[in-house]
């Protein structure tokens, strides 16, 4: 007689009266028809074979009927005195946006597993992807934004994602959370039901504002990211966390968080078009004029080569940069003046 019995984890064959330990039982949970989780690890199922597919992950399933909830300052951003209807937006953006929309009647991730290292600590091996069942894992062109945030479209290709963090993707024209997002789940046959909160979902309008020559876009939380028109070209731009909103007499101006180094802000006047003022390390060493708009901004940071390490001294102390940078408002745009 054969039998497989388990105490508490462990798994034993009794086998003609007496028990041999079989190890230690592992869930299997299912993520898709055939895809299924195993400990840290993803399995495809094929059959009665399983094949690994990737280590050391937690999967997530994509939801589409899920809701994901605007956050308040998205009002205060859309306000901004920049903002125009769609007929002011420069033709080749709005046309490249419209191409983008067009792309999503071709996006299908019911059966898609986003895919989030154990250990989030992103780079080249252990960053989040978007797996299909069929297709395997679809193109990450993430590493096209380094180490400025920003390229043009048409690095992209139509079945790239690319993600922004460990919470926001960008796929076939569509936005994609897991923050600040919920889901009703029924417990059948009682129909009672249970809120999902962070399940990844579609973000379905995701376009926050258009100004002239570029569109900001909601992308989860307190993220967002913007295409910009520079002549005949279409930039994707991963501008980051928004950190604060400032609407002075004359201009608004947004301090976001450097979606790759979180130690990082950039200073952004939102005109006509998207300018970059300054990027600084102590959100305490810029200074806004809330009447005139003037920005004062003092830099003292480490400098660094062409390869990102230190510049260091003969006695192996590290030499500093010091910079004082000033932003004058003039005629609807800014002139900006380092010393």
């Amino acid at each position: 007689m054969h039998k497989l019995l388990k105490f508490d984890k462990e798994i034993y064959l009794l086998k003609d009266g007496m028990l041999k330990s079989l190890g230690t039982a592992e869930n299997v949970t299912y993520i898709t028809k055939d895809i299924c989780h195993v400990g840290n690890d993803l399995f495809k199922k094929d059959g009665n074979k399983f094949d690994l597919v990737i280590e050391n992950v937690t999967p997530y399933r994509i939801y589409s009927h899920a809701r994901a909830n605007m956050p308040a300052w998205i009002h205060v951003l859309a306000s901004c005195r920049c903002a125009v209807d769609k007929k002011q937006v420069n033709h080749a953006l709005w046309d490249k946006y419209c191409e983008l929309v067009r792309q999503r009647s071709e996006n299908n991730t019911e059966e898609a597993v986003v895919v989030i290292p154990t250990y989030q600590r992103q780079s080249e091996d252990n960053k989040p992807r978007l797996l299909f069942s069929e297709k395997g894992f679809a193109p990450d062109f993430g590493a096209k934004l380094y180490p400025t945030g920003r390229a043009g479209l048409e690095d992209f290709s139509l079945e790239g994602v690319v993600f922004l963090g460990y919470n926001c993707m960008v796929y076939k024209g569509q936005v994609y959370t897991c923050s600040d997002t919920e889901r009703n789940c029924y417990n059948y046959p009682f129909m009672s039901s249970k809120v999902e909160r962070n399940c990844w979902t579609k973000v379905d309008n995701a376009l926050i504002m258009s100004a002239k020559d570029y569109m900001i876009f909601y992308a989860g939380e307190k993220s967002v990211f913007a295409l910009e028109q520079e002549g005949n070209q279409t930039m994707f731009n991963a501008l980051g966390y928004i950190h604060q909103i400032f609407k002075t007499d004359v201009s608004d101006l947004v301090i976001v968080t450097n979606w790759q180094k979180d130690n990082l802000f950039e200073l952004y006047h939102l005109g006509e078009k998207l300018e970059l003022l300054a990027r600084f390390e102590i959100l305490g060493d810029c200074k806004i004029d809330k009447k005139t708009g003037y920005v004062s901004i003092h830099r003292s940071y480490v400098k660094l080569d062409d390869s990102g390490n230190p510049v260091l001294k003969k006695d192996g102390e590290c030499i500093f940069v010091k910079e004082d940078i000033e932003c004058v408002f003039k005629n609807g745009r800014y002139e900006r003046t380092v010393r």
